[in-house]
């Protein structure tokens, strides 16, 4: 674990008191707070007890373990363990665990290579973005540094921690001028259009003009999304190019690439048959979690072998995904079989 060294103090006691805030105020009915945190079930536990004063080093590279373990093995105490982990660090009297804690938070929540959970990922996002705010003017840019692989796009990142507004007045007219040049109106429907043709200067516009397409309204969004960005992909016309700037266009504005739907299925999962190896590539390199299981086991490479779409495949074996050997007998099983399909499986239950 690599800790940037920055050695500032200021500002302990307020990191503190929003920390312990966040972590308490969950826990007690009819207190409403800025950030809701969503718990997951099985994962983040509401009962989490504030830690022991200690100040100790060595305390703190037990917690660090701790929480690492706790991670790893995706254990009950996993909030606990965390909270306990970033409040010790808060609470230490040493002058460089404010630099710890910026590492700790960089290391847990780093999206693209982190090895955590999504759902550990998304909580440590939402400890980032109160902690920002109280930091020292002087540790805001390091921690922008630190943090820039926290979220799928640097520019989601400016938006949600406050260096960049999330929609200003000449955002929203300049997206509206360009929406009435088209002739079209701000809307969902729009929306589909514009993710179906692969049109990012439109999904841009209705974006600025206040279109939501964040978590709070993923479950409008998810499916359409999809859907539409499928019908985009199977068109031999529309370059990947234009599909991959649409979709930064979306994650720029909030658009969680790492959502899992009610069917346990994800954005990876739904377009990895039908897009090309270029667009499945930027999905991945996103943040999305590759090896995600739908209730049947089967991830988005079963499914993209499946379907033949060795294109996807591949970018998904080079990223380090590969098939358990009850996912590698259902696709040699499967239907629609091509010849190169075994080749593809036999490589894809081969340990790396």
């Amino acid at each position: 674990m690599i800790w940037v060294k920055m050695g500032m103090m200021q500002g302990r006691i307020r990191f503190v008191a929003v920390l312990v805030s966040m972590v308490l105020l969950p826990m007690i009915p009819g207190v409403s707070h800025a950030l809701v945190l969503r718990p997951e079930p099985g994962i983040f536990k509401p009962d989490a007890a504030p830690p022991g004063n200690t100040g100790n080093p060595a305390d703190v590279v037990t917690l660090i373990e701790r929480a690492k373990e706790s991670i790893a093995n995706n254990r009950p105490t996993l909030k606990n363990d965390i909270d306990n982990l970033f409040l010790t660090l808060l609470r230490s009297g040493d002058a460089d665990d404010h630099n710890h804690l910026i590492a700790a938070i960089g290391e847990i929540g780093d999206f693209r290579h982190g090895t955590s959970p999504a759902r550990v990922k998304n909580y440590v996002r939402q400890v980032a973005l109160i902690v920002f705010s109280e930091l020292p003017k002087d540790d805001q840019l390091a921690a922008t540094t630190v943090w820039s692989r926290l979220f799928p796009s640097r520019k989601m990142m400016e938006r949600k921690i406050g260096i960049v507004p999330l929609a200003t007045p000449a955002d929203k007219e300049d997206g509206l001028k360009v929406l009435r040049a088209r002739g079209v109106d701000v809307s969902y429907d729009t929306l589909k259009t514009a993710l179906s043709t692969g049109d990012p200067q439109m999904t841009e516009a209705l974006l600025q003009a206040g279109l939501n397409v964040e978590n709070d309204n993923i479950d409008k969004t998810f499916e359409m999304v999809w859907f539409s960005l499928q019908t985009a992909c199977r068109n031999p016309t529309i370059p990947a190019d234009w599909i991959n700037a649409a979709i930064d266009r979306l994650v720029e504005y909030g658009y969680p690439i790492d959502y899992v739907d009610h069917y346990q299925s994800t954005l990876l999962m739904q377009l990895a048959p039908d897009c090309s190896g270029a667009v499945v590539a930027h999905i991945a390199d996103l943040g999305t979690v590759l090896d995600f299981r739908d209730p049947l086991g089967a991830t988005a490479l079963e499914i993209a072998l499946k379907s033949d779409a060795f294109e996807a495949a591949d970018v998904l074996m080079e990223r380090g995904a590969r098939l358990t050997p009850a996912a590698a007998k259902r696709v040699l099983l499967s239907k629609r079989q091509d010849l190169r399909r075994p080749d593809y499986v036999k490589r894809a239950t081969e340990a790396e």
